[in-house]
């Protein structure tokens, strides 16, 4: 699905997660260049418009909302809410913005990381992926095809106008939500 959309936190989170639907960096220059070459996400038609949104840390991630599921309305959003509940402490703060497209089944995510986790912070650019998905009840089951294939499943919540994907990690449960322009 759109990292489906995760994000980054934990150690290592700027090659694991940080550049959508569990991008790591080994392939984007070649999904980049898919992309300029007429692959699925046109540069100039599909910008990161959303503005950067801080972590919130809450708390224990026993005390994590559960994924509710629902129905994906196609269209555009913006990340707008991302929040952390861990057991102990969060060592990655930082800045994400993060726009995603969903339309007959795709995700296409452009995501920006900027964290003290990452080498360069601040230096790092706007990270894009393409993946299929489907659901079934509360989970999101999605195939990146671009820039590499990576298979992933994790929970979501879906209202007309918010999405939200809940990612797990250890201790950690990351919930990033979506307003829908």
């Amino acid at each position: 699905m759109a990292d489906l959309a995760p994000s980054g936190f934990g150690p290592g989170c700027c090659d694991q997660h940080a550049h959508g639907f569990g991008m790591a960096r080994s392939s984007l220059e070649e999904c980049d260049l898919q992309n300029r070459q007429g692959g699925v996400m046109d540069q100039q038609a599909f910008a990161n418009v959303g503005a950067a949104v801080d972590i919130t840390v809450i708390g224990n991630f026993a005390n994590a909302p559960a994924p509710a599921g629902g129905a994906i309305e196609d269209g555009t959003y913006v990340l707008t809410r991302r929040d952390i509940y861990a057991s102990g402490g969060f060592g990655c703060p930082g800045r994400r913005r993060e726009t995603i497209v969903i339309a007959g089944g795709t995700i296409e995510s452009i995501a920006h990381e900027d964290n003290d986790c990452c080498p360069e912070p601040g230096r790092i650019p706007d990270r894009r992926s393409t993946a299929s998905f489907t659901t079934s009840g509360s989970t999101i089951h999605s195939r990146r095809t671009c820039p590499a294939r990576l298979d992933l499943e994790r929970g979501f919540s879906a209202t007309p106008t918010t999405l939200q994907f809940f990612e797990s990690e250890g201790g950690l449960v990351e919930v990033r939500t979506f307003t829908r322009r």
